[in-house]
């Protein structure tokens, strides 16, 4: 079998900063050499900034997500792998199973795909170093500090199981320590789906494979792991463990980590393998003076030669250290001791009270108030339309600006999301884009708005800038300090065995009623919104003050584009996998393709259905209050209610104006029996229409055609430029602008309208949708 020395850069990400990684093998060194040329290059919308090690099953580099302007660690798989159809195929099906694995102590898989040859997994950048790198610089942990690692490895791992996922290679060079304290498990190369989408492995190595190899090894291709942290049923049979393999290999790592060393030593893997199935547990106190007899219960038990004889789960481990460390989640929400309460207050305080803070908020509701009392004063009592409308525009573009630049400097999760859908849309949506703008413009410049707001944004922009380099930046520099001093609380309760959503309950519980920012600041945007939830269904009695919820819908909307995207995505590259896995076996194209596309189908059904479980039991351990709260915030960005509305409307206007071209172009001698007070009005518009009534008959028109369209943009340019061929005289008078005549109304609704008309096609191609 081909063997790989253990490294801590396989498939994963440490900054710079860690410890130095072992020396790489000669193989190793080729590996890296062959992919070197891949430094510089954009692959599959990823620029690859340098190698950061090679491993079993490919090689690593620190990249930049171009869409999200994210760093990432991106593994590529080999090009004499990726010849391998087998082995490409197994790459992407092990690389999709990971990428649905979405927990804080579990290294994020982004993407999968394919570009230019190259199969490649998007992982999330770890910065820290890993637990391997930590002893070798500092020497063995003490037994409370090894054991609130090992904990936060294990609640990752239940998450894993509890998907069908076995890690199959828990060792300390797998678990990454951020720089928050977070432990991370990485490397899920060698993950085995329980569902049976994997093929069964090629048979075990033999004794004299063995006994030629290394102590240190990997044994990639056979899916077997590290010898040192291999458990004895692994051996045998790689391709048939079930959770508690991963169980011995964690309890392996747990004695590392107190020892300094692993449980065995040996110069070969069949001398390691050997002892693994045969050779009695050395007891952890021959190295560790004053072992706790629990912690002695708890590691001989995860050790014990015989998987019936362990733990019956993951569950049972998390629960025996929690106990340990006194952190038992079972007895109820965590109560924090009284100095970990006084950080929180002191940094709150601080946190709030810097200087800029006010600063914001002064500058904010001093922009808007100001835009808005010049708007009334010069629409309604100066008579200036222009420059009603340039104030206008302030108070949109302002902020318009101040979105993107903040964005560019802090990449925010909302401004990484708007940046993603940007760089994901096909043509087709940047054309129906291009139109909504020069749809915009044609508004603006009828209004007489145009040249008013192409001067007010040269000013919006100014104070973006101001605003942000004024208040914006001295603001993140003065609560910087109170951030870092909470953080260090943060991974003391982290390395005490306190769990993330402990952690961050117990900011919810005791920041106060103005608590999201803070919270924001500290674990990031989505698990503000998922802490929001829990801290509505656990105190209802007290109002909490929300921030920024104008970001809510349009965050889920985007996430679900991304999501969708995603989904595709996977699915594309699953297909190709295996159209070239049957092809190889020689199929024919049009057979492997249509194979291939049920085998990806089936897949990925599969794993719906898995996170649909996993959803129901997350669902089942909520209390009603909970599942109210989750319904309430996770409500879909619909616009059904609105666009019924807008659809209603089209459809009262569309008749009446249809009814009324129809009687001046068709039947002037009608309106005799109209009734008096009408009758004027109506001849009064013929006799101004001058033959223009058969366009306002052909706006009613596409107003009743645009009732059957789902979309909101194009029946609202259609609706505008109805308005504008209809009410033509009446608009350019209260615009008041001598260059704004009715004829230019008349055409610029008449280009709008058709840009309406064109939208609603386009989607029809693009999508399926009118």
């Amino acid at each position: 079998p081909r063997a790989t020395r253990s490294s801590p850069t396989d498939a994963t990400a440490a900054s710079a900063g860690s410890a130095p990684p072992p020396a790489p093998t000669g193989g190793q060194r080729k590996l890296s050499e062959e992919m070197q040329h891949l430094v510089g290059k954009t692959i599959g919308g990823h620029e690859i900034l340098s190698v950061l090690g090679a491993g079993g099953m490919g090689a690593v580099f620190r990249a930049r997500q171009i869409s999200l302007d994210r760093e990432v660690a991106l593994k590529v798989l080999p090009e004499r792998f990726a010849q391998n159809a087998e082995a490409m195929a197994r790459f992407t099906r092990e690389a999709l199973s990971a990428a649905q694995l979405s927990h804080h102590n579990v290294v994020q898989v982004y993407d999968v795909g394919e570009d230019q040859g190259v199969h490649y997994i998007s992982m999330e950048f770890v910065r820290g170093k890993s637990l391997a790198d930590l002893i070798r610089k500092d020497g063995r942990l003490t037994i409370d500090d090894a054991a609130g690692y090992v904990l936060q490895a294990a609640r990752g791992l239940k998450v894993a199981h509890d998907q069908g996922i076995i890690h199959r290679d828990i060792k300390p060079d797998n678990l990454l320590l951020s720089e928050h304290g977070v432990v991370k498990i990485a490397d899920m190369g060698l993950a085995k789906s329980l569902k049976g989408f994997e093929p069964v492995d090629g048979d075990a190595p033999t004794e004299l494979e063995l006994k030629s190899l290394g102590a240190d090894l990997t044994l990639a291709n056979r899916g077997m792991g590290t010898p040192a942290y291999m458990p004895p049923e692994q051996a045998r049979d790689a391709a048939h463990v079930d959770q508690r393999a991963d169980q011995y290999s964690l309890g392996c790592t747990l004695y590392y980590l107190c020892a300094g060393k692993a449980p065995y030593s040996g110069t070969t893997a069949f001398e390691l393998i050997t002892k693994h199935m045969r050779e009695p547990l050395t007891p952890l106190d021959v190295h560790v003076r004053n072992v706790p007899g629990p912690f002695k219960t708890i590691i001989e038990r995860m050790l014990e030669k015989n998987p019936e004889d362990r733990y019956a789960g993951m569950a049972e481990v998390i629960r025996e250290l929690e106990r340990y460390l006194d952190v038992d989640s079972e007895k109820g929400p965590y109560t924090p001791r009284e100095q970990h309460v006084a950080a929180l207050e002191g940094a709150l305080e601080e946190f709030y009270q810097v200087p800029s803070a006010g600063l914001r908020s002064l500058a904010t509701m001093g922009l808007f108030g100001l835009c808005g009392l010049l708007f009334v004063y010069n629409l309604l009592i100066a008579k200036d339309f222009q420059l009603a409308g340039g104030f206008a525009g302030l108070a949109v573009l302002t902020p318009v600006f101040n979105f993107l630049i903040q964005g560019l400097r802090t990449k925010n999760h909302l401004f990484r999301r708007v940046r993603a859908v940007f760089f994901g849309m096909p043509l087709l949506r940047w054309l129906q884009l291009g139109l909504a703008a020069a749809g915009l413009v044609a508004v603006l410049y009828v209004l007489g708005w145009l040249f008013s707001w192409i001067a007010f944004a040269v000013v919006a922009l100014g104070l973006a800038v101001g605003f942000e380099f004024a208040v914006l930046k001295p603001l993140r520099t003065q609560r910087a300090g109170p951030l870092d001093r909470f953080q260090k609380t943060l991974r003391e309760l982290r390395l005490r065995g306190v769990g993330e959503e402990a952690l961050q309950e117990f900011v919810c519980r005791f920041a106060g009623t103005n608590w999201e920012e803070f919270h924001e600041a500290l674990f990031g945007y989505e698990a503000m919104i998922r802490a929001r939830i829990r801290v509505a269904a656990l105190d209802q009695s007290k109002p909490r003050k929300k921030f920024a919820t104008w970001r809510d819908a349009l965050a889920r909307w985007l996430d679900d584009v991304e999501l969708k995207r995603k989904e595709a995505r996977e699915r594309r590259a699953l297909m190709r996998a295996e159209a070239q896995r049957l092809r190889a076996q020689g199929k024919s194209e049009q057979e492997a393709e249509m194979q291939a596309q049920a085998e990806a189908e089936k897949f990925m059904a599969a794993e719906q259905k898995k996170a649909e479980a996993a959803e129901k039991r997350r669902v089942k351990e909520m209390t009603a209050a909970e599942v109210h709260a989750h319904l309430e915030e996770r409500r879909p960005f619909s616009r059904s209610g609105v666009n019924r509305l807008f659809t209603l409307a089209r459809l009262v206007a569309g008749l009446v104006v249809t009814l009324l071209a129809a009687l001046m172009l068709y039947g002037q001698g009608l309106t005799g029996n109209l009734p008096g007070p009408v009758r004027p009005y109506l001849n009064a518009y013929y006799a101004w229409g001058q033959g223009r009534t058969i366009y306002a008959l052909a706006a009613g028109v596409l107003l009743l055609v645009t009732v059957f369209s789902s979309r909101m943009l194009g029946p609202a340019l259609t609706t505008l430029g109805a308005a504008l061929i209809v009410g033509n005289r009446a608009i350019t008078e209260l615009a008041g602008q001598p260059t704004f005549t009715p004829q230019i109304a008349w055409l610029a609704g008449c280009a709008l309208a058709a840009g309406g008309v064109v939208l609603c096609v386009l989607g029809k191609i693009g999508k399926g949708r009118f």
